[in-house]
Formats: C-alpha cells, structure tokens, sequence
C-alpha cells in the first residue's frame, strides 16, 4: 500500500522538475496586487550584461542540467523508498544543523511507519528546495549574509516552506522547516558589500561604486538644509541608526520630525507583519506587498520610496508622506476626532469591542458629520431615531484585515455584514480619485495598532437604507400592487416572480411574503409564508452518481438557490429590515404533507394503501429532508399485481422505496434542454437507478410518462405517474450489467 501511495505521487516529482525548468527563463516581472507572497525568483542574472546570448543560453543549459540530475537522483532515492532500500537521510541539503532536531528525527525514525513519513518528507523537502538552492545573485561584490532562528515545537505539525523575494537592493531567500519537535528558520540575504550599490540587484548586480557620506551629505542630497534640523530629531550624534523620513517638498511649511529606530535596519530585514518601535517607543506597523515583481514596504502606511540610503553610523529610508506612531485602537481614533460624533454614536456594544480589541485588524471607513448632514431625510430621521437601519448598516463600514490607502485599488472588500465593495480608481475633470462602493474616499491612512480607518463622504451601501416598497416601486410597480392588500410590518422576505406570471392562476401573493424574518438561502431549511403555507428553501444538494454530468451549450446555468421549486435569478436586494429575492416563476407554498395530499386523491389511492401496508407511513412522518415521490395512477397497477403487492408488507415496502428518491427533484432538474448534454441517474430508497427522459412538457421516468409533474408540497414534491416503473435488477447505483450502461444516446444528446 505505502508503495502505491508513494508512486502516485510520481506526478508531483514531475512537476517539480519541469516547473524548476520553467522558472530559468522567468522575467520575474509579472504585475501582481497580491498581498505579499513570497515566490521563488529563479532567473540567474550576472552582475555583467550578456554581450552574448550564446552565453546566456549555455549557463541556462548548466543549470537546467544541475537541476535535472539533482531531480533524476531524487527519483533514484524515491524508488529506493519503496524498496525500503533508502535512507533517512536524502541529501547533504537537507540536513539540519542543529543536534537536538537530528536526534529527534532518529528516534522517530526507530519506527517503520514514521521512518517511511521522514523519507518521504525529507524527499520531497529537498525537491522542493532545488529551484531555491539553484538561485543565487551572481556576479562580483554580492555579499551574503544568514540569519537563523529556532521554532517551537508544533505538536504534531511537519511543514517545509522554500521561498525568495525581490527587494530592489537585494535578494532575501527564507528557509523554514518544523518538525513535531522544534525545527529552524534561516533567512539567506543577498546584498552589495560596503562600498557598492545598485538600483537593481537582480538585473544589474553591484556595479556601482559609492563612497561612504556623512549623515549631514545625505541630507543635503536628499533637500534637506541644515536649518531644517531644527525638530527633525537628528541633531545630536548617534551611532547604528535608522531614520525614516518624508520626500522633502518646496510647499512643506515645516520640517517633519523623523522616526528613529535602534540599529541598522534595511527593508530586507523586515518581514510583513512586523512590528516597529521608535526610540521614542512610537509603535510602527510593516506592510510588504508585490507591486510587479519587486516587494514594496510601507510603514504605518507610509510608501518607502528611496529605502536603503547608507550614510556614516546610519540609513535612511525615504517616505512619500510623514510618519505618525499608531494610536493605541481604531476606537480610541474615533473617540477623539470631534468629526465622527455622529458615526460613533451608531457604534453598539459589540462593535466597540470590536474596534478596541488587540486580537484582530480592521478597516474602517467612517463618515464625517458634515457628510451625515448633506444626507436625505430618511437617513437624518433614522439618525434621530438612534440608528433605526442605520445602526446595523455601521458593519458594512468594517472590514477585517488592515488594508492601507495604496493597497486598497482593485479590491473586493467584504464587511462585517457580509456585504461586498469594490475599491476603484475613477477620474474626474482630471482628478483621480478612489470609490468603496457609493463613497468616495476623501482621507486615509490613520493608522491604529489594530487596524487603519479612512474617511468616506458616503455610506458604502446607501440603497439598504430603503424600504422594500422604494425599491419594488422602481424594479416591479406591479408587483406592489399586488401586495396592496396584505398588511406588512417588521422584517420580511419577498419573492418576485416575473410581471408576466403575475395573472397566472399559480401567482398567490401570500406565497410570495414571508414575514418577521430576513432569510439567507445559503442555510437550507423551511418557511411559513404569509397565510402559513410551508416552503422549502436553500441550496440543493444532489445525491448524484458517479456517471453524473451535466453540460450546458447554451442555455443560462441553473441557480444555486431555490424557493420551493422556483429558481433565485440573481443576487437578493438587501433592503431595510428586507430581503428580495426575485424568482422565474410563482412560489408554490403548500399546507399539505405527502400523506395529506395522497389522501385527497381518490385515483392515487391504491398506492397510499401501499405505503400504509408496508409501514413505511412511518418512515415518512418522521423523515427530515425533501423527498421526491413518483406516484403511479390507480390504473396503473393491475388487479393481480395489486393483490399480490398488498397481501406481502416486504413486497410491498420494497415497491414503494422504488418510487422515492431522497432528494428534492424539481422539473429543471429532470428535464433535459436541447442545448444541453445530460447524463444523470437519481438513486431512490431501494439503491436503483432512475432516468429521466424529455423535456419540461413531455417528461418520463424509466420510459414511463408522467402525467402531472412538480407538485411541491410542505415535505416532498410529487410526480403522478402513468404507469408503473418497469422491473430491474437489484443492485447499487454505480454498477451496471454486462450489456452496458442502462442509458441510451437519446437521454445523453435529446432528442
């Protein structure tokens, strides 16, 4: 079995090769606004242009060879695995350093299964890192410098992660791995040594020459006069500094202060996620992403323009605005900025906690009073009122995860309310500006150390400020019509079905309403609707088998969300205390159980009789989930099959299974689209087989006709059927007989 397991996982080792090829001819220039991942750099550059491309095509051709013989080794190993021929040990790479992790591998190496896990992971640790291993910045004056740090044992976890990142200045590679026991990480910084420098290590080397400044030259060149000092924090001589400071502007009226950290520290030494304190114990927050193929970093949302400026005991890092520390909590920001009262005072208990709590970032994007007062006069009453709708709308200003001003284009921002907001560039009379949603952002970057809060001059979603009849009064004025009638108060699910349905004999405008709650379809269950008929309603789940398919060429996919048998078009319309889902057809709402609804029809009675018979009345009443019920006509059966059926409970449960499945099956489920191809069975209670044939107006199943389709009741739908379902060999779904597929081209292809 291990030797099963082991070659299965032979494509992974292929990939692992091809890909490490692949990367060779990487431009390591893909324009990505990811969050910072970090991501293997394999393009070899030298410090020196090629002046010839034969050259370059001849160390690609070395390296891919190095690469493909560490690779065909490996499999060599891996075959040795199977064979329990190989050792723990894999490669000279893949050892640790330290004594204490290599004793613990051993002993859990003293047992066979754990032995085999070691190898295995050591195997595919070592293929992982050849791309990595392989990366190095070539060329003169590259010095190189590691840093390794323990980890605490994981209890139980065994991970190995292999990575490089493009800083301008230079190449920073991570090496992790953990073990049950402890593990290590070492960080491998690729950077000029003293006295060189680039714009760009990875394509153009250290080639340039720098002679070492004073901090005072490094000023001067970087606009900085000595009479600015003055509050800069730098007059007094340190040594091992780093300083962050603003793009000095003619317009500044004054100079900024500077940020000081304790000892040297470059961008490269940063990792996303750090944390920063000033010697002034100011609290500073990293961000790291990709803007194309180099890492970009912010402090307190502060870009670093020019990072890395080396002067006599010191660096600077250039910001293209002033740094301020984090305050302590985004709600401490609030509370003390007299503009957002009216923003606070729709802040309840729980989002306070929210906002002043450690254990999370957030965003937050708050409203000025003077926006608030520029507002329509619903939304000022609703003030009055202490929120009304307005109070719960405050979570769709609140975004988990800290995402500053420059991170924020191109966004899908999910709030607290499950909303979702773009974030879009626009431009305007030559003005470009950002949009969340409907606000505009006019300020940003306040920077707390549990989060970021930008100012928005709207709310992000204004239209949940509506009442359900202001919306329906545009999108459906005849459906609101409809509804005059019927007395509407507090929260309430609608569901609109097409204008033209509205006088069909199936539209029942209390099917339509569902009051006192809001529902969200993506939690299956069943309603009460206005007049207390029941409906079902959510996600369908298919029991399907596994010759299941189904492949539309043309006609619109099926909705994920039904009501009843009626499919949900689009997404809902969140509305003051209401939800609007709009339909393509009439709800159908029943009062009726399956037994109800069988007792009522005296030319289905034969086969209720059945069902009480064999007991299985029971397994019904106190069956959970939507069944689909295939219910032959009294005139199906005939007299002697009927005898022969009620006089035995065994044949007679077994008959009735036959015609259940126990999953709701809906027309559109059964039917087949002529732009559609269509393979599917339906598994009933006795574990066969069921096909459906034919399109919405001329259905059958198993080639037997059905005669009234789709009636949907409180705990099943029914199909009447004319005829009895031919007999099969009993057998699981799945399994065929010798003679093939129980399918013919017709069901597949339509007809």
């Amino acid at each position: 079995m291990r030797s099963i397991v082991l070659l299965l996982l032979f494509p992974g080792l292929l990939f692992a090769q091809l890909g490490a090829f692949y990367s060779l001819f990487d431009d390591a220039d893909y324009p990505s606004d990811e969050q910072p991942r970090s991501r293997v750099v394999s393009r070899v550059v030298s410090s020196q242009k090629d002046p010839d491309y034969l050259d370059r095509q001849q160390r690609i051709v070395t390296d891919l060879g190095k690469i493909v013989g560490q690779t065909n080794d490996l499999f060599s190993k891996l075959m040795g695995v199977i064979k329990d021929e190989a050792t723990a040990e894999v490669s000279d790479q893949a050892k640790v350093s330290d004594d204490s992790v290599k004793d613990s591998n051993r002993e859990r190496g003293s047992n066979t299964g754990s032995s085999t896990v070691n190898r295995v992971f050591n195997l595919f640790d070592t293929i992982s890192s050849i791309p990595f291993r392989n990366r190095r910045v070539s060329g003169d004056h590259v010095c190189v410098r590691e840093i390794t740090s323990r980890l605490t044992a994981t209890g139980g976890r065994r991970s190995s992660e292999h990575s490089c990142q493009r800083f301008r200045k230079a190449q920073k590679c991570v090496e992790r791995r953990e073990t049950p026991s402890g593990g290590q990480e070492t960080a491998r910084l690729e950077e000029c040594c003293a006295g060189w420098d680039t714009e760009d290590i990875l394509s153009n080397g250290c080639t340039k020459r720098v002679e070492m400044a004073s901090l005072e030259d490094r000023m001067r060149q970087l606009n900085y006069e000595r009479s600015d000092y003055a509050g800069l924090g730098m007059e007094e001589k340190r040594n091992a500094v780093t300083y962050l400071l603003p793009k000095r502007t003619a317009n500044m009226a004054r100079a900024p202060k500077a940020v000081i950290l304790r000892g040297i520290q470059k961008d490269y030494d940063w990792s996303n996620g750090d944390e920063l304190e000033s010697m002034d114990k100011g609290k500073y927050h990293v961000e790291q992403y990709n803007e194309g193929s180099q890492v970009i970093t912010q402090i307190n949302c502060a870009k670093l323009l020019r990072p890395n400026i080396e002067a006599d005991g010191a660096i600077v890092h250039m910001t293209d605005v002033e740094l301020h520390p984090a305050e302590h909590t985004l709600l401490k920001i609030l509370e003390g900025d007299a503009r957002f009262k009216q923003f606070n005072g729709l802040l309840n208990d729980d989002t306070r906690e929210l906002l002043s709590s450690p254990e999370k970032k957030y965003t937050v994007f708050a409203i000025r009073d003077e926006d608030f007062d520029k507002m329509s006069d619903s939304v000022k009453e609703q003030l009055k009122l202490k929120g009304g709708c307005l109070k719960e709308l405050v979570y769709s200003h609140i975004v988990e995860g800290s995402y500053c001003r420059n991170s924020l284009p191109n966004q899908f921002l999910v709030s607290l309310d499950g909303a979702s907001h773009k974030a879009q560039e626009w431009a305007k009379n030559g003005t470009s500006y950002l949009r969340i949603g409907d606000a505009r952002l006019v300020e940003g970057d306040y920077v707390a150390e549990n989060g970021v809060l930008h100012v928005v001059d709207d709310l992000l979603d204004g239209e949940r400020l509506l009442t359900w009849r202001d919306h329906l009064k545009v999108r459906a004025p005849e459906f609101v019509n409809a509804l005059s009638d019927l007395p509407i108060d507090g929260p309430v699910t609608i569901f609109v079905p097409p204008t033209e349905s509205l006088n069909s004999s199936k539209f029942d405008p209390k099917s339509s309403i569902i009051t006192g709650k809001t529902l969200d379809l993506s939690e299956s269950g069943i309603a009460s609707v206005h007049d207390g008929k029941k409906v079902f309603y959510g996600k369908p789940t298919r029991h399907v088998s596994p010759i299941s398919m189904r492949i539309s060429l043309g006609h619109s996919p099926r909705s994920s969300f039904r009501v009843g048998c009626s499919e949900v078009l689009h997404a809902p319309i969140h509305s003051c205390n209401a939800a609007i889902y709009f339909v393509n057809k009439p709800i159908q709402a029943s009062s009726q159980s399956l037994l109800e609804y069988l007792s009522g029809r005296k030319d289905l009675s034969k086969f209720l009789e059945l069902i009480e018979r064999s007991g299985t009345d029971t397994l019904l009443r106190g069956h959970k989930s939507i069944l689909t019920i295939f219910a032959p006509t009294n005139d199906a059966f005939s007299n002697n099959e009927f005898r022969r059926l009620s006089a035995n409970t065994t044949l007679s449960a077994h008959f009735v299974k036959r015609y259940m499945v126990d999953e709701p099956l809906c027309r559109s489920d059964l039917a087949h689209d002529p732009s559609e191809i269509k393979v599917e069975m339906y598994e009933n209670l006795e574990g066969e087989g069921l096909t459906a044939e034919g399109d919405d107006d001329h259905l059958s199943i198993d080639g037997i006709a059905v005669l009234e389709p789709e009636i949907v009741l409180s705990d099943a739908i029914v199909y009447i059927l004319e005829g009895t379902l031919p007999p099969k060999n009993r057998r699981p779904i799945g399994r065929f007989p010798a003679g093939g597929l129980p399918l013919s081209l017709l069901n597949i292809f339509g007809s």
